[in-house]
């Protein structure tokens, strides 16, 4: 079976563990120019939103719950927590005075994970 389309993504998010890293788009270029596959395409931008969630009514809690499976933007967890982006704003700010989170800077934007 011949495939319509073959997607190659990399991360767009900090990895769980420190030393991954994002393939940069000239290392995925170069990837589709080794492969010399017909139905290859780079899709790293492409965005998926953060899976998960809780059950908790607390927004502290859901977004601790959330960012302890992946980090996240400020964006990322309004979306997948149905949640405006100011209330995440705050709560963000709070639990990283509280030295509950701390932040990384990516390409995306800023994420969020624990700290």
């Amino acid at each position: 079976i011949k495939p319509e389309k073959i997607q190659l993504n990399t991360l767009d998010r900090p990895g769980t563990e420190s030393f991954i890293q994002a393939a940069t788009n000239e290392e995925l270029q170069q990837i589709v120019d080794l492969w010399q596959l017909p139905a290859l395409e780079i899709i790293a931008s492409s965005w998926s939103s953060c899976d998960g969630g809780s059950a908790s009514a607390d927004i502290s809690n859901r977004i601790l719950n959330t960012i302890a499976r992946r980090p996240c933007t400020a964006a990322d967890l309004a979306a997948m927590l149905g949640v405006n982006e100011t209330e995440i704003s705050i709560t963000l700010s709070w639990l990283q005075n509280k030295n509950k989170i701390q932040t990384i800077k990516q390409q995306r934007g800023i994420f969020y994970r624990l700290g």
